[in-house]
């Protein structure tokens, strides 16, 4: 009769022990599954937009953002070459960052045929993720004030292989500007372009990859 009760006993303790581990399992493969997102400063995390919030664009609040893509035809490794340009459209003086900070800043975005955006293959770290941002990270010759009708244009490149495009077709690409810079970094007396996190976008212009 011990021994039978016993025999019971074990098998119940085996039951429970295989159930928990079968548990712990399934809760690492959620957590493996899950996407590690950059995390973003302090400052700019903020509250869903008003349903009145106004629709972004190539023009808002006095700045306007232009795209010129050079070439139309890229292979795996070939650099897109673009022209950006940012314009005071407005007529009081405005200040606006001109180097890209993580995801922020002038970027431009690469899109399938469908405008859903193609992610880089590399993701970077805001530097705010390990020590408080200085004006180290936003030093004052970045800063750009534009007066009425001035204008700040910039020719870069980035390539293909920074984002993950599976094969030859056709894509699109598009650029987007908003202000990375705390309003605390920024050069004394400046009207900063951005505080209230508009974000600039221009329309998508089509590309093709070859092989």
């Amino acid at each position: 009769m011990i021994d039978e009760t016993n025999d019971k006993a074990g098998r119940v303790g085996q039951a429970v022990t295989a159930a928990l581990l079968a548990a712990l399992l399934c809760l690492s493969a959620k957590a493996q599954q899950q996407t590690i997102m950059p995390r973003v400063p302090e400052w700019r995390i903020i509250a869903p937009r008003p349903p009145d919030w106004p629709l972004d664009g190539d023009t808002l609040n006095g700045l306007q953002l232009s795209f010129e893509l050079i070439g139309d035809s890229f292979r795996q490794n070939d650099l897109i070459k673009y022209r950006l340009k940012l314009t005071n459209v407005g007529k009081d003086p405005i200040t606006v960052y001109k180097r890209p900070w993580v995801a922020s800043g002038p970027q431009v975005i690469v899109m399938d045929t469908e405008g859903y955006p193609i992610p880089p293959t590399v993701f970077a770290e805001p530097s705010s993720s390990f020590h408080p941002l200085t004006k180290e990270d936003f030093p004052d010759k970045n800063f750009v004030t534009l007066l009425s009708a001035e204008s700040y244009a910039t020719t870069s490149s980035i390539c293909v292989c920074n984002f993950i495009i599976k094969g030859p077709g056709d894509y699109l690409i598009a650029a987007s500007y908003d202000n990375p810079a705390p309003p605390h970094l920024a050069p004394e007396g400046v009207k900063l372009w951005g505080q209230n996190y508009e974000k600039l976008h221009t329309k998508p212009v089509k590309f093709k990859v070859i092989e």
